[in-house]
C-alpha cells in the first residue's frame, strides 16, 4: 500500500541558532522554524503524525517564543484535506516533546496512539524538564489507563515493526532516548519522517557546520543523548530516499547525501507532498 503524506502546520518557534545547529555562534541571530505534523493518506484510515503545539503560554514555559497563526489548530489543518479528527485510524508520535503534542487531548480515547515505551519513560522522568508538557503528559497518563487508548512499542528491543501496511516504526534515538523514524511508502519509494533529528537540512546536512570528515552530519544543540547516538540516528533516517523532517522542508538523499532540496511547490516530485501553507500569518 502507498500513501501521500500531507504537511499539517501547527505554528512556528523563534530558537537560537545553535539549538538547531550545533556551533553555531552564540551572536547569530535567532531563527523561526515551522512546527510540522503529517497526514498519511491512501490508507484505510487517515493516519496522524504528531500533534503540534497546545499553546504558546505552554512552549514559553521553558522555550524561546513561538507563535500560532489562525487556522494553525488541528482541526483546520486535517480540514484542508477534508479529514475530520473523528476519521483518524491512529495516531503515530515520533516523540513527545512539548511542540509535538499539543492535540492529543483532541483525539477521541477510541483512536489509539502509538509511542515509544522509553520516550514515555523519558517523558517523566524529568531529566528534560519543561521540553515534555504537564498537561500533555496527564493526558497520556490517562490513555495509559484506558483500554486500547494507547499503543507501546519497544522498537530499540523489537526492531521495526510494520504497524501498518506500508508504515514501519524504527527505532531512531537520538534527539530523545524514545525517539522514532516513521517509514512511509509513497508513490516515489519510502520516506522517513525523521522527527526532529535534523532542524536545519542545509546546515547539517548539505554543508554541515564545522565538519572535516566526509559525509559525517551536524548534530543539534538539543540532543538528550550523546553526540555520537545522535549522529548514527541521522545516518540511519538518509538510507531512505527522502528525508521528511518536522522543523524543515523534506530532501531527496542518495547513497547517504542530500541531493535535492523541496519547496512547497515541489512536493509534486517525486511523491505526492502538499504544505499546508506558510507556519505564520
Amino acid at each position: 500500500m502507498t500513501y501521500t503524506i500531507q504537511h499539517l502546520t501547527f505554528g512556528s518557534v523563534l530558537v537560537p541558532p545553535a539549538f538547531a545547529v550545533a556551533g553555531v555562534g552564540d551572536g547569530s541571530p535567532p531563527r523561526e522554524v515551522p512546527i510540522y505534523g503529517f497526514l498519511l493518506l491512501g490508507g484505510d484510515a487517515p493516519v496522524l503524525v504528531d500533534a503540534g503545539l497546545r499553546s504558546v503560554e505552554v512552549y514559553e514555559r521553558g522555550g524561546p517564543p513561538a507563535r500560532i497563526a489562525d487556522g494553525c489548530d488541528l482541526e483546520s489543518q486535517l480540514g484542508r484535506h477534508g479529514v475530520e479528527i473523528g476519521d483518524l485510524g491512529c495516531v503515530l508520535m515520533t516523540h513527545l516533546h512539548v511542540d509535538h503534542t499539543g492535540h492529543l487531548e483532541s483525539i477521541p480515547m477510541s483512536t489509539p496512539v502509538a509511542v515509544q515505551r522509553a520516550e514515555m519513560s523519558h517523558a517523566f522522568s524529568g531529566l528534560q524538564g519543561l521540553a515534555y508538557c504537564q498537561e500533555d503528559l496527564h493526558h497520556l497518563v490517562d490513555r495509559s489507563f484506558t483500554r486500547g487508548a494507547l499503543r507501546y512499542l519497544d522498537l530499540d528491543l523489537t526492531g521495526d515493526i510494520e504497524v501498518l501496511d506500508g508504515v514501519v516504526c524504527t527505532h531512531a534515538g537520538g534527539h530523545t532516548p524514545g525517539s522514532m523514524n516513521l517509514v512511509v511508502e509513497t508513490a516515489g519509494g519510502p520516506a522517513c519522517i525523521c522527527g526532529d533529528l535534523v532542524f536545519d537540512v542545509d546546515s547539517a546536512l548539505v554543508e554541515p557546520l564545522g565538519q572535516i570528515a566526509a559525509d559525517e552530519p551536524a548534530v543539534t544543540g538539543m540532543c538528550a543523548l550523546s553526540k555520537r547516538d545522535e549522529i548514527a540516528a541521522i545516518k540511519k533516517s538518509l538510507r531512505h530516499p527522502l528525508i521528511v523532517p518536522s522543523h524543515d522542508l523534506p530532501a531527496a538523499v542518495e547513497h547517504g547525501r542530500v541531493v535535492e532540496r523541496f519547496e512547497e511547490a515541489a512536493f509534486a516530485s517525486p511523491v505526492d507532498y502538499q504544505a499546508a501553507g506558510s507556519p505564520v500569518a
